[in-house]
């Protein structure tokens, strides 16, 4: 269980709707609120659930296969690899006078069927509309059914090249840069050029060869599978290797095992950042994943899962990340990086992609120098990390000369869901946290439907400290 703190009012909001959110709770938690119905028994969580499992069942073939991520991966120019369109641009940076932008395809949407899959959808709304008297289930899956049709609109747009409907529908499921969330990350840039050039004053520490890079993919793997089997995960989650993956992927799909999917060319890691992925993807990714596919409600399991439960899922990550760290190593980590919201930000004041680049390049470059790089290996990797955060927020865009102010907004969930999750514990409400994957909003709707945190299988145990000191900590005493 994650400590809760000392809520403080006067601490202001960076995401607005989130005090109305957590009010709403406090609400519930006094029984002030009398349009919310809390269930008085467990015949009656378990009618919630017949009615729940009803729709899933309906809902869950029509969305399979419809992975935000997969969907929205751009290819390169007539498909080809990004990497090639990354390294033509990489190339005309050096002529002042170019104004080249790379291309970004998306042939695989062509796959899909998504007119039929669309009218399933809404068919399926109406059914829900006229035959789901219970109204907490009405409400969540017909917000769902919303969801899942704006996924599907944004697909369409993508394939006619309608970049100002694909940010429409983007808008709509995950959100915007607002201005208390550029103000975050702008004070968050400005904190790491204070720090950096402290940052190699640690205070002494008893082990020594920590940043050594020596962890190897198949060494990630033996671990995530230790943790795994630590929970008693291990029957139904499995760590792989994978060629396809391009990051580390938690995939709770198919019936019998789940996966957490390592890339095989991943470069070795130090001991820190493996105890910081033990926490983040097992001990928070995982972890609620497994809590929601046992509470008995469907939708709080991974296949179908709430709206923007990235929000809490990267906030929680980069928490306990975060935790770990300092608990152990006694080191000061970073919190959510600021690159995402200061380059939407940029798109929204109408720069494309290339000035969009140049921008989040010279801020990364001098923040890489400030903290005692060379010129010429901070100039390659400003450029490498540039390009991972343009080329995610650009996804789904077809123009990327273009100066509309259009972007995919997905990648907010880290400062965001940082936001949400702070403001969460210090209002005392950190405990909802493990339930499954769901979002602050939905919260009042799954303690209506009989999912209490005190029946939650599986509380967050600290496995990735567990493991530093049954396996790892000796290699490293000096």
């Amino acid at each position: 269980m994650i400590k809760e703190t000392e809520y403080n009012p006067e601490k202001p909001s960076y995401i607005p709707e989130t005090i109305e959110k957590l009010k709403i709770l406090e609400e519930l938690e006094q029984v002030e609120d009398k349009s919310i119905e809390i269930p008085e028994s467990r015949e009656e969580t378990e009618r919630f659930f017949e009615l729940d499992k009803r729709w899933s069942r309906e809902l869950e073939p029509i969305i399979s296969g419809l992975e935000m991520t997969a969907l929205i991966g751009p290819k390169g120019k007539e498909g080809r690899n990004t990497d090639v369109e990354r390294d033509e641009f990489f190339k005309s940076l050096e002529d002042p006078s170019s104004n080249y932008s790379p291309t970004f395809s998306y042939p695989h949407l062509g796959k899909y069927r998504f007119d039929q899959i669309e009218q399933s959808l809404r068919e399926l709304k109406e059914k829900i509309k006229k035959e789901e008297g219970e109204r907490t289930i009405n409400r969540l899956y017909q917000h769902k059914v919303n969801i899942e049709l704006a996924r599907v609109g944004l697909c369409k747009n993508i394939i006619e090249g309608k970049d100002k409907n694909t940010f429409r529908y983007a808008k709509f499921m995950y959100g915007q840069v607002t201005d208390e969330l550029y103000q975050k990350a702008q004070e968050r840039y400005q904190e790491m050029l204070k720090e950096a050039k402290s940052e190699k004053k640690e205070e002494a520490s008893p082990y020594k060869n920590l940043d050594k890079k020596t962890y190897r993919p198949e060494e990630i793997k033996k671990y995530f599978n230790l943790a795994l089997k630590e929970y008693g995960f291990d029957k139904i989650w499995k760590a792989e290797l994978s060629k396809k993956a391009r990051a580390i992927t938690v995939r709770q799909r198919g019936k019998e095992v789940y996966k957490i999917l390592i890339p095989s060319e991943r470069a070795k890691t130090d001991v820190v950042t493996l105890v910081a992925l033990i926490a983040h993807e097992i001990e928070t990714h995982v972890l609620r994943a497994e809590n929601g596919r046992l509470s008995g409600l469907e939708i709080l399991k991974g296949n179908i899962n709430l709206d923007r439960s990235e929000y809490i899922e990267e906030g929680l990550a980069m928490l306990r990340e975060r935790l770990v760290i300092k608990e152990i190593f006694n080191r000061k980590t970073r919190k959510a990086l600021p690159w995402y919201a200061l380059a939407m930000k940029k798109i929204k004041e109408g720069t494309n992609f290339r000035e969009t680049f140049l921008d989040i390049y010279s801020k990364r470059k001098t923040l890489l120098l400030k903290r005692g790089q060379d010129e010429t290996k901070a100039e390659r990797l400003a450029k490498r990390q540039s390009w991972v955060t343009c080329r995610r927020i650009f996804r789904g865009m077809t123009s990327l000369i273009s100066k509309e102010g259009y972007y995919m907004p997905m990648d907010i969930s880290y400062l965001a869901g940082e936001a949400e999750v702070e403001e969460i514990i210090e209002k005392g409400y950190g405990k909802y946290l493990e339930v499954g994957k769901t979002n602050i909003r939905n919260l009042p709707d799954l303690v209506a439907l009989g999912i209490k945190p005190e029946n939650i299988k599986y509380p967050y145990q600290n496995i990735a400290k567990k493991i530093w000191e049954r396996e790892l900590k000796r290699k490293y005493l000096k």
